[in-house]
């Protein structure tokens, strides 16, 4: 059985004081029949027991978050074993409509890379090259997709079989900053932090170790689930988004922007890239250039200049 730990302080401000939100055993036949569709590589009901969970809301600034987590010895074999390659493909056939390696879904990372390059390069720098850093890349995709557009791309992920895939298309990806740090000397000019910040523990150290490892002005993208509205999950999609084994912090796109300008960044608007040759489609982005609806897939850049890189570490 995992073991997990209490966080005593909101991992937003450090504040105490905690107004409980939902909360439940995992041996909830409504938990478990929510857990069960996650098709995870493990005997949960041996892996879990009767142990609770409580998702809370800080009094001070109301940054929600599960005050249970599991413990950092535990860490990489719920991300590294339950999380199987089976599991995935078993879970993204059940709930995703649009494969990950299907043609439409690489023209969306193109066109987000696109959005990083002309946010990396608006100031007139970095012309001759630019360097990005995928943290929680998985079997690194985009790693590929940015190292084909002529983009010096490395990643980080603490999952051992989605390594290997990674690998296996000739991706560089590493399992802890602190292996990235010996390796790579200089700063990253982009910095993808894409559906990480609700799996850590610690999402304040895990911002201002990659903020140390950027350039002045870098670019950096952050996505994570909207919270928004959830208290008590009244769907799969709303158990997904709070899911008390690895979505540990829940973000709504203010609390997210208020989040990572506190730590030393400023967000930017986010530019329009058109790859398609469909043209309801490109009036559609077209029309996106005015309206941004408000989400939490946000863009920003590092405004510190007193960080010196790479002297912050997590094992994360």
């Amino acid at each position: 059985m995992i073991d997990f730990s209490t966080r005593l302080k909101c991992p937003a401000c450090g504040d105490t004081r905690f107004s409980s939100i939902w909360s439940g055993r995992f041996s909830d036949p409504a938990v478990r029949s929510m857990l069960d569709r996650f098709f995870y590589s493990t005997d949960l009901e041996e892996s879990l027991g009767d142990q609770v969970f409580s998702l809370v809301s800080c009094n001070d600034c109301e940054f929600r978050f599960h005050s249970r987590v599991i413990t950092d010895e535990w860490v990489p074999a719920v991300y590294g074993e339950w999380i199987s390659r089976e599991q995935i493909e078993a879970f993204e056939a059940a709930h995703v409509s649009r494969p990950l390696d299907s043609f439409d879904e690489r023209l969306s990372g193109l066109r987000f890379l696109m959005r990083l390059h002309r946010l990396a390069t608006a100031n007139g720098s970095h012309q001759d090259g630019l360097s990005l850093l995928d943290f929680g890349c998985g079997d690194g995709r985009l790693i590929a997709l940015a190292r084909a557009l002529g983009i010096t791309a490395f990643g980080v992920d603490i999952s051992g079989s989605r390594m290997q895939v990674a690998d296996a298309h000739g991706c560089i990806v590493f399992s802890t900053m602190d292996a990235l740090l010996a390796a790579v000397k200089s700063p990253f000019q982009i910095v993808i932090l894409n559906q990480v910040l609700e799996h850590v523990r610690d999402p304040d150290a895990v911002l201002k170790a990659l903020a140390r490892c950027m350039a002045p002005e870098g670019i950096l993208f952050v996505g994570v689930p909207n919270c928004w509205g959830i208290g008590s999950p009244r769907s799969f999609e709303e158990f997904h988004s709070v899911q008390p084994i690895e979505h540990i912090n829940c973000f709504t796109p203010s609390s997210l922007k208020s989040f990572v300008e506190t730590r030393g960044f400023v967000q930017v608007r986010r530019p329009q890239a058109f790859v398609t040759t469909n043209v309801i489609k490109a009036i559609k982005s077209m029309a996106g250039v005015v309206i941004q609806k408000a989400s939490t897939d946000q863009y920003f850049k590092r405004t510190t200049t007193d960080l010196g890189f790479g002297k912050v570490s997590t094992q994360t």
